[in-house]
């Protein structure tokens, strides 16, 4: 059953209907009057909303915004240029964008809810590890302990040099100059400082 649609000031039924509301539409618009459906349900025109008063107005203009926390969004890398993790003399830190373009700076406690906020510490060192571990562990492409990023062994007794430390789910890693991550768990390797 198809519903009829009718025209009026008010909804009724017995002025007769017509089969789609286009041309209940364009009957309404000819004598200024409104669309109902078969329930009497005014379809059309849309109900304009009404318009605040002078003292809604001023209530509103008055009214305190709530405050939101603003959004950023932020990826922790450490695909940075060479020293883009060291203190400004003013205490800051610089920021950079997917081009590696120093894009602003942030305070050090800044840097340090994001990294918190992203479950991961990176710190600056300086200094040699050497695997202490009996035989041998792997050497990472990237700062993840997942087995797809295995891409090397070193064995007892090998030395490199470190530029960083990440503290990450799973353990700490340490960068190699090399741009080649090692193990930093205590059972695994010995950190030397310089």
């Amino acid at each position: 059953m198809k519903t009829m649609y009718y025209v009026g000031t008010s909804f009724n039924p017995a002025d007769g209907g017509y089969k789609t509301i286009q041309n209940a539409k364009k009957a309404a618009d000819k004598i200024g009057a409104n669309v109902y459906d078969e329930n009497g349900v005014k379809v059309y025109p849309a109900e304009e909303p009404a318009k605040p008063t002078a003292e809604e107005l001023a209530a509103a203009i008055n009214e305190p915004e709530e405050e939101k926390p603003e959004e950023i969004k932020v990826e922790l890398t450490d695909d940075v240029p060479e020293g883009a993790l060291e203190e400004n003399p003013d205490g800051s830190v610089n920021t950079y964008n997917a081009e590696g373009q120093q894009v602003g700076t942030i305070t050090k406690e800044e840097l340090e809810k994001l990294q918190e906020a992203a479950g991961e510490k990176f710190t600056s060192v300086n200094g040699t590890i050497t695997v202490v571990r009996a035989g041998m562990i792997a050497i990472r492409n990237a700062a993840s302990w997942e087995d797809g990023h295995k891409c090397g062994i070193a064995k007892t007794g090998h030395k490199a040099r470190v530029t960083m430390r990440l503290d990450i789910a799973g353990g700490t890693l340490y960068k190699m100059e090399n741009g080649r991550y090692i193990s930093g768990r205590p059972e695994d390797t010995e950190f030397t400082p310089d």
